[in-house]
């Protein structure tokens, strides 16, 4: 299987949820939201678990959809809706976490035989 940029292995399934969700909230009525909106933090790491399950396989529709409107929150409050510096701080966030993994692997005691 050819490997494929993370960002881009979903992006047809969440385009996709993204068409169905824009169906099926245009037919319903409007309702008041209760929910409150979790931070840019919490949206930061979200974006990063949807992340983590895409490279594990593909997405079943609801986690796409779910994830896609993720993306979207993040994107337009943390990032200012632009795609190019939510790309540069999640290239930024996955290289200090590989460093971090590499250093603890460094560091990591030798298993007893």
């Amino acid at each position: 299987m050819p490997q494929t940029k993370p960002l881009a292995r979903w992006t047809l399934a969440a385009a996709l949820g993204l068409a169905l969700h824009a169906g099926l909230v245009g037919a319903a009525p409007p309702q008041a939201s209760v929910a409150k909106e979790p931070s840019v933090d919490q949206l930061k790491r979200l974006y990063l678990d949807c992340e983590h399950a895409a490279a594990q396989g593909v997405l079943p529709l609801s986690e796409a959809m779910r994830c896609s409107r993720t993306f979207e929150q993040l994107k337009a409050r943390a990032f200012d809706g632009d795609y190019t510096r939510l790309h540069a701080w999640w290239q930024s966030t996955v290289r200090v976490g590989a460093r971090d993994a590499d250093q603890r692997t460094a560091v990591a005691p030798a298993a007893k035989p």
